[in-house]
């Protein structure tokens, strides 16, 4: 008898050493869980705050070189103008030019007409005087061709100065569109190399937090199934039971004493009747219906309560739902109804006392 003691003793004591490996295992599966999560958490907040700073960066970057696009092309459009302006007053300018010397020339050509028709009188003594006086003969076409030379000379060379003022401002936009394109590659390969980081800090920190749950795997072995103790089915409490079981649809099978139960208390309220009837039961709220022939009607509805309570109420005691119903007084009195109700060979029996009539009725479930 002793050694059958040892032997059972001896395995409970196995079964314990093995229910608290399983134990302390699980917990620290658990930490290393809940380690793992906080730093899966971590790294996602820190791939979030990253992601935001390189959008950040990419509009930054938009706004500049929209607002630096914006500045050269108004810049350009100034000088452009500038330039169409000089050009069209050095037009002008020469076509007066042209035009006062047109003037002056018909102007010439009219004094000397005058001149060479004046009067008989005259002529005499004009002719002595050109003599004497030798006016040389003037070119107005040699004239005109001269100052119309000038005049395209000082146009070339205004055009001259305009091109070269292009050709600079030329210069410079390509210098700054090189000097843009390369912001912009510098500014590409630092996102680029952070992003790069960033990801092998990521994948750095993961291999170390595998490495460390690995070796706690390894520390800490899941003990066998074999050796792990076998639970036995734990029996279902009555008390929760019988909460279960009157859930639902009855049939009324046989009853005792309904007559004398409804002759006795037909004056006052109560939950006896002779047609089927329903239990429902939601948190600690029971209710009760009875079938109408149609559709089922609420007929009384009780919360939990404890068998001294001078209220309405129902409560569990062992395998039965006891309730009841003081009809409108705070003590026990003839009017009072009581009721227990449990299950019996899959029968719910139903027992209600009131007026000193006791009735008892028993239900068979309704199957759907």
């Amino acid at each position: 008898m002793d050694v059958v003691e040892m032997h059972q003793n001896h395995e409970e004591d196995k079964e314990n050493e093995s229910l608290e490996s399983t134990k302390e295992w699980i917990l620290k599966q658990e930490q290393n869980d809940e380690y793992l999560y906080k730093n899966i958490k971590k790294l996602e907040k820190s791939l979030l705050n990253h992601q935001q700073k390189v959008e950040s960066d990419k509009i930054e970057q938009k706004s500049t070189l929209k607002s630096l696009f914006s500045e050269m092309r108004l810049n350009l459009s100034e000088d452009f103008k500038n330039f169409q302006t000089g050009m069209l007053t050095e037009i002008r300018d020469f076509r007066d030019d042209v035009k006062l010397k047109k003037s002056e020339n018909v102007v010439r050509k009219s004094e000397s007409s005058d001149t060479d028709s004046g009067t008989s009188e005259h002529g005499d003594e004009v002719d002595s005087v050109r003599k004497v006086i030798k006016v040389p003969a003037i070119d107005n076409g040699i004239v005109l061709r001269d100052n119309y030379r000038c005049s395209i000379e000082k146009l070339e060379r205004s055009s001259a100065g305009f091109r070269e003022e292009i050709s600079a401002i030329n210069h410079a936009f390509v210098f700054f569109r090189d000097e843009l394109e390369t912001l912009k590659r510098e500014q590409n390969e630092r996102i680029e190399a952070m992003d790069k980081a960033h990801k092998q800090e990521m994948e750095a920190l993961r291999q170390e937090l595998l490495t460390k749950i690995n070796a706690a795997n390894k520390k800490n072995e899941i003990p066998k199934l074999m050796e792990q103790p076998v639970q036995k089915p734990q029996k279902i409490p009555k008390e929760i039971a019988i909460r279960f079981a009157i859930v639902g649809d009855w049939k009324l099978v046989t009853s005792k004493n309904l007559t004398e139960f409804y002759a006795k208390n037909q004056s006052h309220k109560h939950e006896v009747h002779s047609v089927n009837m329903r239990f429902r039961l939601v948190d600690n709220k029971l209710t009760s219906y009875f079938f109408n022939g149609k559709d089922y009607q609420k007929l009384k509805c009780k919360y939990t309560g404890s068998a001294d309570s001078a209220k309405n109420h129902w409560r569990i005691e062992g395998n039965q739902i006891k309730s009841i119903d003081f009809n409108g007084f705070n003590k026990e009195t003839k009017v009072t109804e009581k009721c227990v109700r449990y299950m019996e060979n899959g029968q719910l029996v139903v027992i209600n006392e009131m007026g000193g009539v006791v009735c008892t009725r028993i239900y068979e479930r309704i199957k759907p």
